[in-house]
């Protein structure tokens, strides 16, 4: 363990007690502003296993099928750059590489 772990993982064990205070609070009927309710139905959905487990690689097939069509097009450097830029704008993914700490 390093500083940047320990602090990673500290970091998930608060968010995870928020978000679950939040959950208690929307259970019991408490008032919460807009954002709360959209962050406890994004922490609803991210946990609801048996959905994501059902849905299988549908949410991924229009990422899937954009790899395909880059390999494909690997040889025209405009499609390429283009496709590369999807990825990174509509789905958040850098298929080279990407910077961080820890």
């Amino acid at each position: 363990w390093n500083s940047f772990m320990s602090l990673r993982l500290k970091s998930q064990e608060d968010c995870k007690a928020i978000l679950e205070e939040l959950e208690q609070k929307l259970g019991a009927g408490e008032s919460v502003t807009d954002e709360e309710k959209k962050v406890a139905a994004f922490y609803k959905a991210a946990m609801d296993e048996e959905k994501i487990e059902s849905l299988g690689v549908e949410p991924l097939e229009p990422l899937l099928e954009l790899c395909k069509e880059t390999a494909e097009k690997k040889n025209d450097k405009v499609a390429f750059a283009k496709s590369l830029g999807t990825m990174a704008y509509a789905y958040g993914v850098s298929p080279f590489f990407g910077i961080g700490a820890g």
